[in-house]
């Protein structure tokens, strides 16, 4: 019997999460990028704000 826990009829172990333990930098950049994507957007539509004043 593999180690892990089960929830809701799910398996949550090494087979689900195991993947992501070699692809971390890759989720790591995506994250940070779509942060700083989100923080111009806002800033974009605050500048437009004043700029439409």
């Amino acid at each position: 019997m593999r180690s892990g826990t089960m929830q809701h009829g799910f398996f949550f172990g090494d087979d689900l999460f195991g993947a992501t333990d070699k692809q971390w930098g890759w989720i790591m950049a995506l994250g940070i990028l779509f942060v700083v994507l989100g923080t111009v957007g806002l800033g974009a539509v605050f500048m437009l704000t004043l700029a439409s004043i």
